[in-house]
């Protein structure tokens, strides 16, 4: 590619051709790719949205807006994860999908970080949503997405256990243990082991919370 042997003579062709084109989204795209080659991004992300406005339709536009504003020397997630969210619909390779996933994930974690506790649920709550996306298509193609549905199941398994819902939670470690790689089974056989512990101390615990009737005694 023209972009990678000779980038400056890549930009020079790029522009000649929307100059003689301006509708021409392939060239804008293009220019966008040359531009985040040489690390000149918000370069790149003007051309993107060029080609984004003239090709609204194309999640290959979005995607690689999307990727520029998550780059370090962006590093936008909030404007990120908006140009996946309009990627979306159109993205028949899914790329997006997994992008957004982890992008509120990033952003959940940044959130617990400065303390901003609601934001933090808000973006983990959303990143559990794609993730189960994820896992529900993961599961519908077959052995092509073991690996999209381990990282589904390690997330979304977390998750719940973090949020209470031991039952789901036990379930979706057990299935990791079928579909993961080796480290993934062993942090499901540790948070198994968690989990039935927590469990056992619950069902001690029940009976002491429950006064047997008629206890009170008058004086």
């Amino acid at each position: 590619m023209i972009e990678l042997k000779n980038p400056p003579a890549a930009i020079e062709a790029y522009r000649r051709a929307v100059s003689l084109n301006p509708s021409d989204y392939r060239a804008w795209y293009g220019l966008g790719q040359t531009y985040e080659l040489v690390n000149m991004p918000y370069y790149a992300l003007h051309n993107f949205a060029i080609a984004c406005r003239l090709r609204p339709d194309d999640s290959r536009m979005w995607n690689a807006m999307g990727h520029c504003y998550s780059s370090p020397a962006v590093n936008k997630l909030e404007s990120a994860i908006r140009c996946y969210e309009r990627a979306l619909p159109f993205d028949k390779e899914r790329v997006s999908l997994r992008q957004l996933a982890q992008h509120h994930s990033l952003l959940a974690q940044e959130h617990k970080e400065d303390q901003q506790y609601e934001e933090e649920a808000k973006h983990y709550q959303d990143a559990a949503k794609y993730y189960q996306m994820i896992l529900d298509e993961s599961e519908q193609q077959g052995e092509g997405s073991r690996e999209d549905a381990a990282q589904a199941l390690a997330f979304l398994a977390e998750y719940h256990k973090n949020t209470g819902d031991l039952s789901v939670s036990q379930d979706m470690y057990s299935k990791l243990l079928d579909y993961g790689a080796p480290q993934h089974r062993e942090v499901a056989k540790l948070s198994l082991k968690e989990i039935q512990e927590i469990q056992e101390l619950h069902d001690l615990q029940s009976p002491m919370m429950q006064s047997p009737a008629g206890d009170a005694s008058t004086p």
